[in-house]
């Protein structure tokens, strides 16, 4: 699975792509990375892991939206210290708003979940 990992907390993001270890993870820590790789490479990920909060940049709901805009099909996931954003993570259709800091359990059953949706899919 391809999964983006967005967030600047550098410590948060090492620990969230250790627990997805066996699937292609690339991190950003700016909104400019990752959308030149969405908007000129055509990257497309199988899984968007976003932080709400971050300095400097576009915040995860914001990115969210451009993403959504990019690809109405796209898997976000919210990652945050607050629960603050529920609603509008909710508005952006996305599976899942997890709490930092997140435990490995919570992680994998976002990863069984969505291997499971792509499974269905490939079904239909």
């Amino acid at each position: 699975m391809k999964i983006a990992i967005y967030d600047d907390s550098r410590e948060d993001s090492l620990s969230l792509k250790a627990f997805l270890g066996g699937h292609e993870v690339r991190v950003y820590s700016d909104a400019d990375s990752i959308l030149a790789d969405l908007e000129a490479k055509g990257m497309r990920f199988d899984l968007y892991l976003l932080d709400i909060y971050m300095e400097g940049s576009l915040n995860g709901i914001e990115l969210a939206k451009t993403i959504r805009n990019m690809d109405g099909e796209a898997v976000i996931c919210f990652v945050s210290t607050s629960d603050e954003f529920y609603r509008e993570a909710y508005d952006l259709y996305a599976i899942q708003y997890l709490i930092k800091p997140v435990r490995k359990e919570a992680l994998k059953r976002l990863i069984d979940r969505v291997s499971n949706d792509f499974a269905k899919k490939k079904k239909k």
